[in-house]
């Protein structure tokens, strides 16, 4: 169970790494192309509020709060932070904090061992909550990026469809999903690990530069098992 849990978690690991550094490296620069280096050569404020209304635009519906960790149990998980509560399903188990330890460190590599003394908000990237069947998948998984900047949905769901692509995903972007009381865009990613089909649905939401990532895998044959974790969110 252990060894194909890890391997789920180093996939959405992947999956999360993979829009951070891209997101990060390719900012949306599609509407930056009306100021040129003549429009602002002798006013620098229009270059700068330019800027600063992309970034304001990126989710304004959010109000920026302090990030604060969610809650795992044994029967579930609740986050005030991010408005939403999982409920356990019969016959699946919740991870221990010791395996989302594990699977923060292998992105945080600074990470110290006095889990007390860890500033969660500090962190790139936080495992919220990861729960599965007993053999380890169908599963589902909850993190918190940290990204740069704030960027929209629209920016991170194409350079995330990009980057999947370009290391060998298929992806499908599909429509925006409510979980709780938020819309978060969505992406379908495919891949193979030790020679088995693997679906993913992938969750985004924007709350300022923290991106949340909730993430459904299962077998290809067995998907339906997966998209029904779903149904174990809803609002704080």
């Amino acid at each position: 169970m252990k060894r194909t849990l890890l391997s789920l978690l180093a996939l959405s690991l992947i999956l999360s790494s993979t829009f951070f550094v891209g997101c990060a490296s390719k900012p949306d620069t599609s509407d930056k192309s009306s100021v040129t280096r003549s429009d602002t050569s002798g006013d620098k404020s229009a270059l700068k509020s330019t800027t600063e209304g992309e970034t304001a635009q990126a989710n304004p519906a959010e109000s920026v709060k302090e990030y604060k960790r969610g809650i795992m149990t044994d029967t579930g998980y609740e986050s005030e932070w991010l408005g939403l509560r999982f409920t356990l399903p019969e016959g699946y188990v919740m991870a221990s904090e010791e395996d989302a330890m594990a699977a923060m460190r292998a992105g945080n590599e600074s990470l110290g061992a006095d889990e007390a003394a860890i500033n969660y908000a500090e962190l790139t990237m936080v495992y919220e909550m990861m729960a599965s069947a007993p053999a380890g998948i169908p599963n589902v998984s909850v993190i918190m990026q940290k990204n740069i900047i704030a960027l929209s949905e629209a920016t991170v769901i194409s350079t995330t469809k990009t980057q999947l692509e370009q290391a060998g995903y298929t992806v499908e972007e599909k429509d925006d999903t409510k979980i709780g009381n938020e819309p978060y865009a969505t992406l379908l990613a495919t891949t193979n690990i030790s020679g088995v089909a693997v679906k993913q649905i992938v969750y985004f939401r924007v709350i300022d530069t923290r991106m949340v990532v909730i993430t459904l895998s299962g077998t290809e044959e067995g998907f339906a098992e997966a998209e029904a974790l779903l149904a174990g969110f809803g609002p704080y």
